[in-house]
């Protein structure tokens, strides 16, 4: 994560920051943010090519060969160099700092989830596999199997190798500190269980190949490691193995002890430098149980004076939302998307009996990317495409289920300004719908929603209510408006099922658009008017009267019959929508009122069943204004 010239990383609750010359941007106002380097910073190519070649004793020769483009949308540093504790590549040789991420193992990709990425000062690559006994870290890691004189080690984790799980008291945090009197290096990482058995030379824990996992190491000369033994006093951290001669520095040593430690502040920002001479900053925290008090992301933006984007650990969190109290907001990422995409290619040549030639070319491309979106108004309630990213409007037209057609009726068409395609099936839960009512089946705070339907999941809405459906999300600050046609839609928010199971059969159409907070009141004001059926719904006290209205069914008596009102979209589309109250046709039939209003003729489809033309006394209809 990138905050105007620093590169956050994070590892558990330890936070280090690299300050570069040269700059990443996050621009606030943007919902889905991709990092992308200052390529001013970078001297070699954009891509990394290893080849590898293996003949054995029947001639047969096989060609690998990995094309890798790696966007680091997280990650980017910038600087290098007593000889024996020293962070170490590939090839053995020292490094003032690298990082590395190890890939997650992924159904049907060809990757054992040992492989990993590598970057430091000169160098990003894909090395081979992280549990290489000649690889980086075992390198990195030699001196904690051969210790050299006057050596001394913690190894912390709050999931340690044997299997148990740190005392609650100890924070959330995992790391390496090895150093003698003179130098030393400090390894921030993510991974349980890490370093496995250090005795019996076994560094990579069984359990390692499937979540993704990241890795920070620093060298640092001896006199920073009083400030790095405050900063695990701070955080609690738990060492599982550990040996700090009685010499060394007292916080290195209170650590081990694991002694009760009472900060005289809650937060703690630090200055280090590299033995390179590279700038960093670290934070801690001492947590108290008071958000306000002691948020890291929050203390880090306020300290840094910079906005902030974070991801909070997802197994067991509750939900997050992002910080706006301030002049810097936190957004928290709800979301981190990886692509792979892996190609095959295959290329026959001439062959003969005794020998056989064949080229196998792998291309991957692996983006990491943050797609996020905080829980900050404009930033959560929003129109999503398929990909997560944030869209003005959007309308889906879902194809019925009709007999001897190859389709199961979940499958539908998708427009938005730039796009047309078909997608795969609406009840994906991993969709444009589930993705864009994320909000309603796990609510921000200070979030109203009205869910309205005319035949509502396991009822029917008396006659009074108009023939409407949709949904409404917004906060103080923006929000979604979704009109559909679907009978029991949104199904069970409570038990997080969206789509009912009848929803097959017929056609249906959605048609979504994002607006700012005051144009509710027209929006309100419209679901009054078609007495629209709400059977789920929480609107604050403090929102609009008119959705108040709405929840409570109360009855409307309108100046006149029809309503025709002129909205504008977040994105600045206009649209115009109409509405009418009675049910005297010759007054005040919809659609030619709305002709009448458009100056134009229009094209309508009445309901039809049982081969009668049904009319309904309330019915609602949008007409979007959309330059191609």
């Amino acid at each position: 994560m990138a905050i105007d010239g620093y590169t956050l990383a994070v590892a558990g609750l330890e936070t280090v920051i690299f300050q570069l010359q040269g700059q990443w941007s996050v621009k606030p106002r943007d919902p889905c943010v991709s990092l992308q380097h200052d390529p001013r910073l970078w001297k070699q190519p954009e891509k990394w090519t290893a080849g590898v070649r293996s003949v054995d004793s029947s001639s047969q020769q096989t060609e690998v060969m990995w094309k890798v483009l790696l966007t680091l949308s997280l990650l980017c540093w910038g600087l290098c160099s007593s000889v024996e504790i020293s962070y170490r590549d590939k090839n053995g040789g020292e490094v003032d700092w690298y990082i590395l991420y190890k890939v997650p193992k992924l159904n049907n990709v060809p990757l054992t989830g040992l492989e990993y990425f590598y970057i430091d000062e000169k160098i990003v690559e894909q090395n081979n596999i992280i549990n290489d006994p000649n690889g980086v870290l075992a390198r990195t890691l030699k001196p904690l199997f051969n210790p050299p004189n006057n050596f001394g080690y913690i190894s912390y984790n709050d999931q340690p190798p044997d299997g148990s799980q740190a005392p609650s008291v100890f924070g959330h945090s995992k790391g390496i500190v090895m150093t003698d009197k003179s130098t030393g290096v400090w390894l921030l990482h993510s991974t349980p269980n890490f370093p496995y058995d250090r005795k019996h030379g076994k560094l990579w824990p069984d359990s390692g190949s499937r979540n993704a996992q990241t890795f920070i190491c620093v060298n640092f000369k001896y006199n920073q490691f009083q400030e790095i033994g405050k900063h695990l006093q701070y955080i609690r951290a738990f060492p599982f193995d550990h040996d700090i001669p009685n010499d060394f520095h007292s916080e290195l040593k209170s650590v081990v002890k694991r002694e009760d430690f009472e900060p005289n502040k809650p937060f703690l920002p630090q200055e280090l430098k590299s033995r390179g001479g590279q700038d960093f900053k670290s934070f801690a925290k001492y947590s108290s149980g008071m958000r306000d008090a002691d948020d890291l992301y929050f203390l880090i933006a306020h300290d840094l004076k910079s906005n902030l984007s974070a991801r909070s650990w997802e197994a067991s969190r509750k939900h997050e939302e992002s910080d706006c109290r301030d002049d810097w907001i936190v957004y928290i990422i709800d979301y981190v998307g990886m692509t792979l995409s892996v190609e095959k290619k295959r290329t026959k040549r001439s062959v003969d009996s005794s020998s056989q030639q064949t080229e196998v070319m792998w291309k991957v491309l692996l983006t990491l990317s943050l797609l996020c979106w905080g829980l900050c108004s404009s930033v959560e309630i929003s129109c999503r495409d398929k990909n997560g990213g944030e869209v003005d409007w959007y309308i889906l037209y879902k194809v019925p289920k009709l007999n001897n057609v190859p389709l199961t009726g979940l499958e539908y068409f998708y427009i938005d300004a730039k796009t047309m395609e078909q997608n795969n099936i609406i009840n994906d839960p991993n969709g444009v719908l589930e993705r864009t009512l994320k909000p309603l089946l796990n609510p921000p705070k200070n979030f109203g929603y009205i869910s309205y339907n005319d035949q509502p999941p396991g009822c029917t809405a008396k006659n009074e209510f108009g023939h409407s459906k949709g949904i409404v999300m917004t906060d103080k600050s923006t929000g979604v408006w979704l009109l559909h046609s679907t009978p029991s839609f949104p199904y069970d928010r409570k038990h997080g099922v969206l789509w009912p199971e009848s929803g097959s059969r017929n056609a249906q159409t959605f048609i979504c658009v994002n607006f700012n907070y005051n144009q509710f009141q027209k929006i309100g004001k419209h679901l009054q008017y078609i007495r629209a059926f709400p059977f789920d719904h929480d609107i604050p006290e403090d929102f609009y009267s008119e959705l108040k209205s709405v929840v409570k069914r109360e009855d409307l008596e309108p100046n006149k019959p029809f309503l025709p009102q002129e909205l504008k979209s977040r994105g600045g589309q206009r649209i115009k929508i109409f509405a009418k109250y009675s049910t005297d046709r010759n007054a005040d039939d919809l659609y030619f009122l709305m002709a009448r209003d458009l100056k134009r003729g229009i094209q309508q489809h009445t309901a039809v069943s049982q081969y009668q033309v049904q009319r309904f006394p309330y019915i609602e209809a949008a007409a979007v204004q959309h330059r191609c």
